[in-house]
């Protein structure tokens, strides 16, 4: 604890000693433990002390490591500054709670934000905030937390009117407290619910509630600061039996209160007592002696102003002066009763109006928040499909560039082979009866059974074709016809078309088409073929058109001609031709 002799170098010396423990902290709950300790050190300094050490922590914690500290600095100093302050700086406290997503700084920005709306007549932001936080200490099972709260909402409620939704948070308080009856909120508890069930008409209850609370200031262990409450109980009680018409019981509530009152320097309850006492008077007829403790209890009123004495006051005033036949005064005082009446009334039923206007905040609230999570939880499912679809298509993508890459080497590999590449890369077609699908020739006789021609034939047509495929080019000519290739070796067609089947298991067409492949890939790969278009690729290797040349190609090579040749560049530098 700060003496009050302590100087502001001191005070400082202190601050940066306070906040090189915070810094030096490591886990959350050390962080939490120091943080709780440097509050509480606060909280304990004489107030200009306090307040110059509260001032310097708040300059020194505003830095990164110690950002948590700084938060509940911005909370706890709340008492030292303006209503303004206190709000603006629990708005920069709940901005930081969500920067580093703390939930336990966040509720205490609530739970403080609801106590200053609270104190500063706004029940419908108070109401809010203090939902919100209840919200997140039932969330985290803060049961300590959650039990402070929900007393406070159950104390709006009741200052409200809202009776019946005070009780229900009193009597959850009392479910969700351990050793409920020996904590300190008891007796406050124990006196609302009476003064709800007193409302309520309820008398019998209300006095059992009243009893409960005398009874726990009564105990051994009670301080004589907690025995401080004692006259309030008193002059409820006294109230209660003047409403039941036990005026001897309620003289004795009178006189053992105001002796309570000067035990315990409690002058605040003396105008209450004093209204009980005028009312007493007032019911036994002695209108006098009613008259005179009202003018002591109207003087006491003025030094401790409260709106529902001056209505009690008025009010006696006016059955006094009307059983006096005063009705000028009696008149007088029923009309100031009527105006105190009027504002209690318009202070319940506005309280009772913001309290439903906080509902609907925080139902609007509750709303925004689980829309917000289902657009987050949208935005992060269609983010995955998304994810999912670009590497699903990333792999096939690449799975088939790896492919047509491999496919293009085997090809123009295979361009400058004897082989065949329609049976190296094993492409599987359908025969076809035509011998050039680019023109028309005779037909081998299928009606007829074809006559074998013997091997020396065969070996002598093929070598003899040998020499027109690969000297003369024979397949440039996109018209050539099987007839007029057997007529240029010397044969029949039957013989060659057996003789090729029979060497290359392809037909005439196929055999043919291979070489214009084979051709058009030589082409795309020198330096002509750089400055050829697909359609005079597909003239100078012998095809007719562009469409049959794409087919052809696409069928023997498994890519388009376009593709081939926008690839050929990375192709031709990865392999040796």
């Amino acid at each position: 604890m700060i003496s009050s002799s302590t100087h502001a170098g001191s005070v400082e010396s202190i601050a940066d000693s306070l906040i090189k423990k915070a810094s030096a902290a490591e886990s959350i709950e050390e962080k939490v433990q120091i943080n709780t300790a440097i509050i509480g050190r606060i909280y304990h300094s004489e107030y200009n002390q306090g307040k110059l050490l509260a001032e310097l922590l708040l300059e020194k914690s505003d830095r990164s490591e110690t950002r948590l500290l700084h938060g509940y600095l911005l909370i706890h100093t709340y008492r030292f500054n303006s209503y303004q302050t206190g709000i603006s700086n629990l708005n920069i406290a709940e901005s930081i709670a969500h920067q580093l997503d703390n939930e336990d700084l966040l509720s205490a920005c609530y739970t403080f934000k609801a106590i200053v709306f609270r104190d500063n007549s706004m029940p419908d932001s108070a109401m809010t905030y203090a939902l919100m936080a209840r919200d997140i200490f039932e969330k985290n099972n803060k049961k300590g937390e959650l039990i402070h709260n929900l007393q406070m909402i159950g104390d709006m409620h009741y200052y409200a009117g809202e009776y019946d939704e005070a009780e229900k948070m009193y009597i959850r308080v009392q479910r969700e407290q351990p050793d409920f009856d020996r904590s300190f909120n008891y007796r406050i508890i124990m006196n609302n619910l009476g003064l709800i069930k007193t409302k309520q008409r309820k008398y019998d209850e209300a006095e059992n509630y009243f009893f409960n609370s005398l009874r726990h200031l009564s105990r051994p262990e009670m301080t004589y600061i907690d025995s401080s409450g004692l006259p309030y109980i008193y002059r409820k009680l006294m109230e209660l039996n003047i409403l039941r018409k036990r005026y001897d019981q309620a003289e004795k509530y009178f006189t053992d209160g105001v002796a309570l009152v000067k035990r315990f320097t409690q002058e605040i309850e003396l105008p209450g007592f004093y209204i009980g006492k005028a009312e007493l008077l007032y019911v036994r007829k002695n209108s006098d002696s009613a008259l005179a403790a009202l003018r002591f209890a109207e003087e006491l009123e003025s030094r401790y102003p409260d709106i529902q004495h001056r209505s009690n006051i008025s009010r006696l005033y006016a059955d006094v002066y009307l059983s006096l036949q005063n009705y000028k005064e009696a008149s007088a005082y029923l009309a100031k009763h009527l105006v105190a009446k009027g504002t209690i009334d318009s202070l319940n039923n506005r309280a009772k109006l913001l309290h439903m206007y906080a509902q609907h905040n925080y139902n609007t609230a509750l709303r925004r928040a689980e829309n917000l999570r289902t657009e987050r939880n949208l935005s992060i499912a269609v983010a995955i499909l998304i994810l999912m679809g670009l590497v699903v298509n990333s792999y096939y993508y690449f799975r088939i560039r790896k492919k047509n890459r491999l496919l293009m080497e085997k090809n123009l590999k295979l361009a400058y082979l004897k082989e065949p590449m329609i049976n190296s890369l094993k492409i599987q077609k359908q025969a076809l009866n035509t011998d050039n699908i680019t023109g028309t020739e005779e037909k081998p006789d299928t009606e007829k059974r074809l006559k074998e021609p013997g091997e020396e034939l065969v070996n002598r047509i093929l070598s003899d074709l040998d020499k027109l495929i690969y000297q003369d080019k024979v397949y440039l000519d996109p018209n050539i016809t099987l007839g007029e290739l057997a007529e240029r070796l010397s044969t029949n067609r039957n013989y060659l078309l057996r003789a090729i089947q029979k060497k290359f298991n392809v037909n005439f067409v196929e055999f043919m088409n291979d070489f214009r492949v084979k051709e058009a890939i030589k082409i795309m790969n020198s330096e002509k073929g750089q400055l050829l278009t697909i359609e005079g690729i597909a003239a100078d290797s012998g095809f007719s058109n562009r469409v049959t040349f794409a087919k052809v190609f696409r069928d023997s090579t498994g890519v388009s001609p376009s593709y081939f040749m926008k690839n050929l560049e990375n192709t031709r530098a990865e392999i040796m031709v």
